[in-house]
Formats: structure tokens, sequence, C-alpha cells
């Protein structure tokens, strides 16, 4: 905006009132101000320094203010043009006053050097006259621009003062429950009631994120949550949902949920993954599941990802590498910590269970992912992946051996996994997976059933799921899906009685509304 009887003008224009100025120094309280406006001027596209006017390429010998911009390039130095290649000047472009005042200090900077190093005099009264005007006239947007930076130093001192950390990022997730089952007859045979019942239940997470050198990562997080399952709620056997299992009540007490530290190499190629506490095979790859999520996505455990991923966990190291753009590849060792006790001086790493995981992730196009899966791992308790690897299905009568194939012998287990996920429109992914798994008894026992249960006896386990994710549904980031599959289920097994007799599906839908 140019103040009454000022003729508005371009960039040259402007420049023919430099000139004028030019032989002037600034008064010392002036100057002050006006190197306020050095931070402005550095964000402006004007960084390219020419020597001569005639490195401009725009810029001919017929414009009007040709030589005024001639004396300010090559007898002042003070005047920058776009980095273009070559540069340009764009003489007729508008310019703001705020651009004016930062070209003004760059200019009265070049004047004071050469002041400070003249031996004759360099400016006149007539001059000292033109740029004390210049000031008045710019006053107010020099003005402007010292409180818009005492402004933003005092916000820059409180954020500082008040900052967390200067390493560590704090972030937090509060999950609220209302939940009821009501029903007839418990399946167990017996014709008992359910026990109807609506609870309300929470979870807190915080998360400490750390970076000593801004590409490592120290993850901590700490969980409190209160909320009763189902089935002691009820007293009767149900579903369990994914935020029971991924985190079990703590009865409203803090505790150290993950505790995790991983780092780049191989010019960010490559990461390494240590885990002290809470763990996860996946933890190095991709579950090609748009609802892998126990807070955001699924609400059963079994449709946040196939299965063979619970068969490990808690602590250990894994590493993955991006061969190329399309192929990485993924390992890691995790050791579970519980009753089992792989903390314990006895057991350790390697004498308690655990899973070993190495998966191989292709993408040929960037909306299609491929996945294949080795998991092998070692139950000394004898119920393999502690119960997650059932899920949802664990405590139905009838369908309980997946967990426990050999009744509560250890085991050793080999499980396959083929997953996909193709997002085959903008806001529609559709993915899947098949797992397989082979499991071993390592030990002779006799169950309390009878059942005898030999070293060597092998079972066969089998699951399955198709999964449909919708975005944006009725409104920008809601989230619906569909899920429906085969959670885990003994398909053969050499303790006949021990095999599965009732196939279990699970069908879901949900729709996750952003507030």
């Amino acid at each position: 905006m140019m103040r009454q009887g000022m003729r508005p003008a371009g960039r040259l224009g402007l420049l023919t009132a430099l000139l004028v100025a030019s032989g002037a120094a600034a008064q010392a309280e002036t100057t002050d101000v006006l190197r306020q406006v050095q931070q402005y001027s550095r964000t402006t596209p004007q960084v390219s320094q020419v020597t001569s006017v005639s490195e401009f390429s725009d810029v001919k010998p017929t414009d009007w203010a040709f030589l005024a911009l001639q004396s300010l390039v090559e007898r002042y130095g003070c005047i920058a043009g776009y980095p273009t290649n070559p540069p340009t000047f764009k003489g007729n472009r508008a310019l703001t006053r705020y651009e004016f005042a930062a070209g003004l200090n760059a200019c009265l900077d070049r004047i004071n050097e050469l002041i400070a190093a003249a031996v004759e005099p360099l400016a006149t009264k007539d001059d000292l006259a033109k740029v004390q005007k210049l000031q008045e006239e710019f006053a107010a947007e020099l003005a402007t621009l010292r409180g818009r930076v005492d402004s933003l130093e005092a916000r820059t001192a409180t954020l500082e003062a008040q900052q967390f950390s200067t390493t560590t990022k704090l972030a937090g997730d509060i999950l609220f429950t209302v939940q009821g089952i009501t029903g007839g007859d418990q399946s167990n045979g017996s014709g008992d009631q359910i026990q109807d019942n609506t609870t309300f239940g929470y979870r807190v997470y915080l998360d400490f994120n750390t970076s000593f050198t801004g590409k490592d990562l120290l993850y901590t997080q700490l969980v409190a949550s209160d909320y009763p399952n189902f089935e002691d709620a009820s007293g009767s056997p149900a579903t369990r949902t994914s935020y029971e299992v991924d985190a079990p009540s703590t009865g409203g007490t803090v505790e150290l949920a993950t505790l995790q530290y991983s780092f780049p190499f191989a010019d960010d190629k490559g990461t390494v993954y240590i885990s002290a506490v809470g763990g996860f095979l996946q933890d190095v790859t991709d579950t090609l599941n748009p609802l892998d999520d126990p807070s955001l996505a699924a609400l059963s455990n079994f449709g946040t990802r196939n299965p063979i991923y619970w068969l490990g966990g808690d602590a250990g190291a894994g590493i993955s590498y991006e061969i190329t753009e399309q192929l990485s590849i993924a390992a890691n060792f995790l050791a579970v910590s519980g009753s089992d006790g792989s903390a314990s001086p006895t057991s350790g790493l390697f004498g308690s269970s655990y899973g070993v995981l190495t998966q191989l992730t292709y993408r040929p196009i960037e909306t299609l992912g491929l996945g294949f899966t080795y998991i092998r791992s070692y139950d000394a308790g004898g119920s393999l992946g502690e119960g997650e690897f059932r899920g949802d299905f664990d405590s139905l009568p009838g369908t309980v051996n997946a967990v426990s194939p050999f009744g509560g012998a250890a085991s050793t287990s080999d499980s396959f996994g083929l997953g996909f996920s193709w997002q085959a429109l903008e806001k529609f992914t559709w993915s899947g997976w098949v797992g397989y798994t082979l499991a071993n008894a390592v030990e002779s026992t006799v169950t309390a059933a009878g059942d005898v249960i030999s070293q060597g006896d092998q079972a066969s386990i089998l699951n399955w799921a198709v999964t449909l994710a919708f975005s944006d549904v009725v409104g920008e980031g809601n989230l619906a899906g569909i899920v429906f599959g085969q959670p885990p289920r003994v398909i053969s097994n050499d303790v006949a009685s021990l095999k599965d007799g009732v196939a279990p599906y699970l069908a879901e839908g949900f729709w996750r509304w952003k507030v």
C-alpha cells in the first residue's frame, strides 16, 4: 500500500528513491530498527547476489530506471535477484513495503561501511535530508517489524522455559469404553443363563519419544487401565477386544508397558530395534492390514493382524533392511516374559518361550503389498502365544485346542504366513492373510483329562481372514471396516481328542467416527 502523494511503481521505480538516498548514513537508532528486517529479507526470494547489472536477463539499458539499478548493483552491491538461471530482477513486479524496507536496510548497511572507510565526505546536507524523509516514511513499517520480532523473541523464550524436554516429546492416548453383554445359554451345555452386565472402563497411555541424534528413537510407554473382561463380569465365556489383549487391566496402577530403542544404519536403508519390555514381532515389519491398530481400527484382537505374529514377544532385538525400493526384509527375536520367567537367571532369553520372525515384503507397485512370513517359536508353558494366538475364541467350549494343542506340554512350532494389501481405490483398501502353524510336542505328559501326550506328537493349526477398510466415511478422518475369517483352529492332531471339532468364524463390522 503506497501513501498518498507517492507515485505507484514497480521495483525499478522504487530503486530510484534508494539511489537518491545512497550517499548518506542512517541515524544510529533508525539503523538498529532497520536491522530487524534482516530476518524478513532472508525469507524473501531475493537470494541470488549479483555483481553486475548485465547479469539480469530481464533488465535492458532502455529501462527508465536502468542507471539507478546499475549504480546500486555495481557501486554499492546491495541488490539481489531471483535465483533463476540466468538471474532475473522482475522489475515490473509489485513490491511490498516490507520488501522495500529490507532492501533499504541492505543498502544503508553498505553505505555505513563506505562511510567508515572513506577519507573524504560522501554525503551532502541534501542527501541526509532525503534519507531522513525515507526513514520517516517507513517508520510505521519498521516499528511493526520491530514489534513482530519482539513478540517472537518473547514467545520463543516462553517455549524454551516451559518445554517438556529438549530431546523428548510427550504424547498421550486415552480410551473410554462402555460395553455390555446379554444373552441366553452360556453355551456350556448346562443351560445356565448369562449374567447381563454393562461396564465402563478406561485405558491411558503416556508415550515418551526421545531422540538423541534426530534419527534414533527411545520409546517409553506407561499404561494405566481398569476394566473387567466379559468372562469375569458376566460369568460366561465371551469375545475379548483388542485393547484387552494389548493392555490387560492394571487395576488403575501405572505400569511400564514398553521400552524400546531403534536407530538407522546404511544411509537409513536399515533400522535396528532393541526391546527391553513390550516388544512385538511385527514391530520391525508391516502386517499389511490397514486395521492393525488396537485403539483406532479393528475392535477384535483377531481383526488386527495374522495371529501367528503373537507367537513371541517382549524382550529381544530385530532388524529391518530395504533391499530395493520394492523389496524389504525384516528379522526379529523376542523372548516372552511372564509366568514362564524369561527374565529370570535360570531361563534367560533363550531358555524360555520365544519367537523368531523373518519376513519379506514386496511392493511391485505403490498400492499393492505382499508379505511372506516365517516364525519359529518355542513355548515352555504349553500355551501358544500366551492366549493371544487364539485371541477372541480361546475360551469358547470345543475350540480351545489351538491355544494348547498338547494339553500344556512344552512345544515348538513353525508358522507360515502369506498376506496382501491392495489399495484398490483412493479410500478403499482390501487386505487378507492365511496362516498355517505346525506344532510339535517336545515333552511327554498326561493331561488332567487323561490324554497321553508323547514327545514328537504333531498338530496342524490353520487361520485366515479378509478385511475391508473404508476411509473418510461420512466425514474426513472416519474409518469403517469389515473383518471376516477363521481364528486358529486345530485341523489335525496326533492326539485325536485334542483336535478342534467346531469351526469358529468371526464377522465384525465397525465405524470409527472422528469427533
